[in-house]
């Protein structure tokens, strides 16, 4: 089941503070293309989150134009090259992932076994950092994995 944006939860306010609406549809285009095993159109994703085709247009080419997506030229939207570095200079710069990184290091030494880092996000947890076993098999985990 797909999450379709909701206004009401984009509109609300706290302390004077009003989310922006714009933001809020772009990063649901976001989160509905990184859960996507394919590729997605303006029309699917209009249909998916509710949201009205010309404004899924404008955001998924302002996305294009920043390289934060790629338009597959058949008209389906993938994470482009700006989305990558991003993504991996967070990760990289992150003071949680510099402090516990040599940790993850010393388990792995000690048990010859994969260690992670994960927080606890709601109900779930992301992996943010890990340090792989040596031997053949391994467990392997999506970094934004929820």
């Amino acid at each position: 089941m797909e999450t379709v944006y909701n206004e009401h939860v984009a509109a609300e306010t706290n302390a004077g503070f009003r989310r922006v609406p714009a933001v809020d549809k772009c990063f649901s285009i976001l989160e509905l293309l990184a859960r996507s095993k394919d590729p997605l159109g303006v029309s699917e994703i209009s249909v998916k989150l509710g949201l009205n085709k010309s404004t899924v247009f404008q955001i998924g080419r302002t996305l294009v134009d920043l390289h934060v997506l790629e338009n597959q030229g058949n008209g389906k939207f993938v994470f482009g090259t700006r989305f990558y570095v991003l993504s991996n200079m967070a990760r990289k710069h992150s003071p949680l992932v510099k402090i516990i990184h040599e940790y993850l290091e010393k388990i792995n030494q000690k048990t010859n076994l994969s260690a992670f880092l994960g927080v606890r996000s709601d109900c779930r947890a992301i992996l943010i950092d890990k340090v792989d076993s040596a031997y053949r098999i391994k467990v392997s985990l999506n970094y934004t994995g929820r």
